[in-house]
């Protein structure tokens, strides 16, 4: 092992010790405006101690090695198995875990303004159509044969999006022959992502959103390691669009993928030249002229164009470069993709600056495209009310840059202590998170406190209805 090398696993060690100090201090003291991070204040006191047991046993080389030798085993035996029994496994393990520790209040985001809308028989909504339309599809399904309430509606949904997610993550492939050796731990890390709050039983219209994007950027990467999977990731480009509008900060990183296709791949058939171009900017297309028709029809929709965005020149308390702003878009990033600081911080000085150019620029430009999104989008109630929202854009930023530096630092070469701290640590963040939210009193006064933060852009109106 070169220096380079020893330099590189010391600095994942330190990077992961200072991110479990500061989840135990912010969970301990508490620190109430790193709402992104104080999980642990919300549950029993004994989380402490069991929380900080567990990142002293992942940051200890000899038993991060022992544990990461178990849980290889444990893959490797499961991976023995018919395929079916592993699909059965994963789907009855994903319904139980979401089910278990789903929600039991909806206070995160707009989950019950979503529960009446449903219930009211509303099918479309313009920036969530395909999202919409399907829980108000299933909602009158289910009333045929039984008497559900919206909120039911939601949990079900939420739950089967989550199954099938980490399913379609398990079974997808980077290439045919897996020659991409960093394809497993991206596909952990992808799984272990905050952002996977959104199906335990949670009321929104994100959950299309997050699967569809986040499998778009599986498949661009796929298809610049292996020249397949473009027309997938055309598909699931056009149905992250249709779930949801700001599915559109993808469309600059799809559009280098035809480049890189017409370019360099130089396909040969109408079937492998035009189909996704067709597939993907129809809709897209469509997207933008029903709601560019909305606003022309609709009086109240009528608004300026600047008005969802933040300025960049202080004209108010919160802009673009406000040290809140900042601070609360490293809060949704320590929420939704912790692990991309470890592996930055692990990956920045590394003099391999990568074989993969193209695939790096791809990453590149997804990456920037959903920074951008983090950075100028106004969250008007409140970066802790629309977490969910910013979740995918966090998720999309969090993933290109975990890509990026693990195969910047040749990931799969590293010791298996090193594998298990990358791997593990989202594991213990995304506990803390998910048992928080499915703890009725721990999300009850996560809210209250949240309510006695001055957020320039929060509003707690719906929040202090519910509490009372």
């Amino acid at each position: 092992m070169d220096l380079n090398e020893k330099n590189g696993n010391a600095r994942i060690i330190i990077a992961g010790a200072i991110l479990a100090v500061l989840y135990l201090l912010a969970g301990s003291l508490p620190i109430k405006h790193l709402w992104g991070f104080n999980f642990l204040s919300y549950l029993p006191w004994f989380s402490l101690p069991v929380f900080g047991l567990l990142f002293f046993l992942a940051l200890l080389p000899p038993s991060a090695d022992r544990i990461y030798s178990i849980v290889h085993n444990i893959f490797r035996k499961f991976n023995g198995l018919l395929l079916t029994w592993r699909i059965i496994i994963i789907v009855a393990l994903s319904i139980s875990v979401f089910y278990l520790f789903r929600v039991h209040v909806h206070s995160l985001g707009d989950g019950y303004q979503r529960i009446y809308q449903i219930e009211q028989g509303y099918l479309y909504y313009h920036t969530e159509v395909l999202d919409f339309f399907l829980h108000g599809v299933l909602y009158a399904a289910l009333k045929l044969v039984g008497i559900f309430s919206g909120e039911t509606t939601y949990i079900i949904f939420s739950i089967a999006a989550g199954t099938i997610f980490v399913l379609a993550v398990y079974l997808f492939r980077f290439t045919n022959d897996d020659e991409f050796d960093n394809g497993p731990i991206i596909k952990v890390l992808i799984v272990t992502f905050g952002g996977l709050q959104l199906f335990f039983g949670y009321a929104e219209s994100y959950s299309l959103f997050y699967v569809f994007s986040l499998l778009y950027i599986l498949y661009a990467v796929k298809f610049m390691l292996s020249r397949r999977g473009l027309l997938t990731a055309s598909i699931m480009l056009a149905l992250a669009c249709a779930s949801h509008i700001t599915s559109l900060v993808l469309v600059p990183s799809f559009v280098y993928l035809i480049y890189h296709n017409q370019k360099n791949v130089k396909p040969k058939t109408f079937g492998s030249k035009y189909p996704p171009i067709i597939i993907s900017f129809t809709v897209v297309a469509a997207v933008l002229v029903q709601e560019i028709l909305l606003r022309v029809n609709i009086g109240e929709y009528i608004t300026s164009v600047s008005g969802g965005y933040l300025h960049l020149l202080p004209f108010s308390d919160y802009t673009i470069l406000s040290p809140m702003h900042l601070f609360d878009v490293l809060n949704e990033i320590l929420v939704v993709a912790p692990v991309a600081l470890i592996l930055f911080i692990a990956g920045i000085s590394s003099t391999n600056t990568g074989a993969r150019k193209k695939l790096n620029i791809f990453l590149l430009i997804a990456g920037l495209s959903a920074g951008l999104m983090l950075m100028i989008i106004d969250p008007k109630l409140g970066f802790p009310r629309d977490w969910d929202l910013f979740s995918i854009p966090a998720a999309i930023l969090g993933l290109a840059v975990s890509i990026y530096f693990i195969n910047k630092i040749n990931f799969s070469r590293k010791a298996p202590y090193v594998k298990l701290i990358t791997g593990f640590f989202p594991v213990i963040l995304l506990s803390g998170w998910v048992l928080m939210n499915s703890s009725l009193k721990g999300q009850l006064t996560r809210a209250e406190d949240l309510l006695t933060l001055k957020f320039p852009r929060f509003s707690g109106h719906g929040e202090r209805i519910l509490l009372l």
